[in-house]
Formats: structure tokens, C-alpha cells, sequence
């Protein structure tokens, strides 16, 4: 006997709508890896390895909203994981599930504790699954108003270290701040645990006298006159006048020092995943970020805060990350003798 209750016709109709949804669904989780529409539908994480407001933050979020218009279907939310000059947020990268969900950014600058041996298997820079990058900045030497030191030959004649303030001990602008001092000679105190913005306010404050950085994140400073740019490694329009490294070092080890600063200035800002993500999903992925890096909105928003965009695709950048870990013998050996775990003694904050 038939059952015509309101019940049945409404299992009738709803079971076969129930039916073809979870069909959808487990279609959906065997797309192949690359499929072309794995990414509508679900969120990327944008892992910034700093804390919001700096420059790898604003990189992160216009790339982030314009990366979202190229994955049609997709939402790509930024999260700031700041802490230990980065490690926390780079490792957290490291670690993700492959499956092109996580993705972020940090400072290349990881290039010279790899070098030595001191990232302790937390993160293998050859290994990831390298997207792009947004840019290639310079790296600066800005030193405070206050200290009467204007120039690179201003620098080389003062007989007193100057404080620099620096990431913690074992970061990237703790060992590029002892590259470039050595590389070109001049004396320096480190004064490390600061990020970059720290670092700027100490500068301000008169707690140090300078410290590296990108040109877009000193901009601020420098426009209102509270810094000078003395020294650069790497080179960008807007920083044409401003004294080579690379002219100032004399000796064979200076030169290969001032490469090896080159090398990190080359690969900014980038965008990374963890090791393993099937090469046909990052195909999509890095077609995806070089089309938004191309996109009239990113242009404008990077033009309306005065951020340089120098794209590359992600081979390119891999092929980049090769050539910059295959460093000479010597800038390696000179580099283990900064490591931190190797009993260098630093001035205290």
C-alpha cells in the first residue's frame, strides 16, 4: 500500500535534493589536485609572519584581496602570526597541510640562519612551494637625525660604534646588519629584539642610532626628515642617490658579503606554501598571484601607498632560492662565526 502522508512526499522530494548534494560533495573532495575550481568555495589563510600595520602586513592584504579575484569563488583571509624575528609565523607555514590552504609570507632574510645550520629542521627554504614575489626593495642603512651622519663617508670617518637596533639574535636583520658592518667597515654595537617598527621608534626616541630596512617601510621617517638613508645593498629608482654598498667594500670576503645582502634584497615580499602542494594546485596558485599582481586595483592601492611592485613567478623565485643558498665557503664560514649559538656578545637593549 502506498503512502501518500506529508512525511513521504516530503522525503520524497527532499531525499533526492539530499542525494545530489553529497554526490556534489564527494565530487567535490576527489577533484584532481590542480583542478582549476579546487579553490572556489573555500578560504585561504594568509599567514604574515610581523605584526599588522608593517610593510610585509600591507603587501600581505593587497595581495591577499586581489589574489581573491583571480581564485573566482574563493576567500583569502590574511592572519598575523608575529614573534621570534618571524620563525613563529615562517614555521607555522612550514608546517601546514600542503593542500595550497596555507599559504603567507616572511623575511627571506631566514637565507642566513639556513646557511649555518641554525634553523634546527624548523624550515627548509628549498623545499617550500614558492608562489612569487611582489617586489625586490634595497636594503637600508637609516640612521637617526640626531646622530650628525648623513653619508657613507660621514660613517666611515666617526671613530665611535653606532647602536643598531636589530631583530633577535639568529634573525635576518641581526645577521645583515653584521654583514653590511663588516662588508664595508664601519663599527657597530647591536642592540637586537626589536621588530622593524620597534626598531624605527627606538631610533626616534634615541635609544639607537639606526637600523636596516626596506625603503617603502623607512618612507615615513625619511619624508619627515627624522632619518637619513646612508648606506643601500640592492637597487630601486627611488634610491638611486643613495651610497652602494658594494662601492665601499674593498676586499674579496667584503664583496662576497655585500652578494650575499644582495641575494635577500632580490627575493621581497614574496608569497610561499608549505613543502609538498601537488604541483598542478600550485600551477593554479602561481598563475593566480602573477595575475593579481597585474590586476589594475593591486596597482593602484600599491600606487596609493607608494609600495614598489616588481613582480615574479614562483619558478623564477625557487630558481632565486637555489642560487642564494649555494653561497661561497668563506661568506658561509664568516656567517657561522655571527651565529648567536656560537657565543656572540651583543650590547643589551
Amino acid at each position: 500500500m502506498s503512502d501518500h502522508s506529508p512525511t513521504s512526499c516530503v522525503r520524497a522530494r527532499v531525499l533526492p535534493l539530499l542525494l545530489a548534494l553529497v554526490i556534489a560533495t564527494a565530487c567535490s573532495r576527489d577533484r584532481p589536485a590542480g583542478s582549476g575550481d579546487f579553490f572556489g568555495g573555500r578560504t585561504i589563510t594568509y599567514v604574515v609572519a610581523s605584526n599588522a600595520g608593517g610593510g610585509y602586513d600591507t603587501y600581505a592584504r593587497i595581495v591577499a584581496k586581489s589574489l581573491a579575484r583571480h581564485l573566482p569563488g574563493s576567500r583569502v583571509v590574511v592572519r598575523n602570526a608575529p614573534g621570534a624575528g618571524g620563525l613563529i609565523g615562517a614555521n607555522e607555514i612550514y608546517r601546514a597541510r600542503p593542500d595550497g590552504l596555507t599559504i603567507g609570507t616572511f623575511t627571506f632574510g631566514f637565507l642566513y640562519p639556513q646557511l649555518v645550520g641554525d634553523l634546527d629542521g624548523q624550515l627548509d627554504l628549498e623545499q617550500m612551494s614558492w608562489i612569487g614575489k611582489a617586489a625586490s626593495e634595497p636594503r637600508i642603512l637609516a640612521l637617526g637625525r640626531a646622530t650628525g651622519i648623513a653619508t657613507a663617508d660621514d660613517l666611515l670617518r666617526s671613530t665611535t660604534p653606532i647602536r643598531l637596533a636589530t631583530t633577535p639574535p639568529g634573525t635576518s636583520a641581526f645577521y645583515a646588519t653584521q654583514i653590511l658592518a663588516e662588508a664595508v667597515g664601519f663599527k657597530i654595537d647591536v642592540v637586537p629584539g626589536f621588530d622593524e617598527d620597534e626598531g624605527q621608534l627606538a631610533m626616534l626616541r634615541g635609544d639607537v642610532h639606526g637600523l636596516i630596512a626596506s625603503p617603502s617601510s623607512l618612507r615615513p621617517v625619511i619624508d619627515q626628515g627624522l632619518a637619513h638613508m646612508v648606506l643601500r645593498v640592492g637597487d630601486s629608482p627611488d634610491t638611486a642617490s643613495v651610497a652602494a654598498a658594494a662601492d665601499f667594500a674593498t676586499t674579496d670576503r667584503g664583496r662576497a658579503l655585500v652578494a650575499l645582502l644582495a641575494a635577500q634584497s632580490l627575493i621581497g615580499r614574496l608569497t610561499v606554501g608549505p613543502p609538498g602542494i601537488p604541483q598542478a594546485r600550485l600551477d593554479v596558485l602561481r598563475r593566480a598571484y602573477s595575475a593579481a599582481l597585474q590586476d589594475p586595483e593591486l596597482l593602484a592601492d600599491a600606487a596609493r601607498l607608494r609600495l614598489p611592485i616588481d613582480p615574479l613567478d614562483g619558478e623564477a623565485v625557487a630558481e632565486r632560492v637555489r642560487h642564494a643558498l649555494d653561497a661561497s665557503a668563506e661568506a658561509v664560514a664568516w656567517l657561522r662565526a655571527l651565529s648567536p649559538h656560537r657565543g656572540l656578545q651583543v650590547a643589551a637593549p
